[in-house]
């Protein structure tokens, strides 16, 4: 199966970080993440921007700002590139994630 990716437009990055953010009410939006095979996790979204998305995971652990995953979204395939990652008081993490859509051809 071929995946093509479709890059967001140029933008600065300093604006996707100041885009309109959808905050999500805890619990009521949930994703698929995962970068191996077998490691898929379903996670909590934070919110979801122009560019991204945050997602709460239990740990941060091969989550590196850099690195990339997989993210099903809905009905939509993202590859997402870690752009920040923030503890929490509760002991999970907020990674952002720059994303752009996969679709298969």
């Amino acid at each position: 199966m071929e995946q093509l990716s479709y890059p967001l437009p140029d933008l600065d990055p300093a604006e996707l970080r100041q885009s309109t953010r959808f905050r999500k009410e805890p619990g009521t939006d949930s994703a698929i993440v995962w970068q191996h095979s077998g490691q898929e996790q379903l996670v909590d979204v934070y919110d979801e921007s122009l560019g991204g998305m945050c997602l709460v995971l239990p740990n941060a652990i091969g989550f590196a700002v850099g690195s990339t995953a997989t993210i099903v979204y809905h009905t939509d395939v993202l590859e997402g590139t870690v752009r920040n990652v923030r503890p929490q008081a509760d002991g999970t993490f907020l990674v952002g994630f720059q994303c752009r859509l996969w679709q298969a051809g």
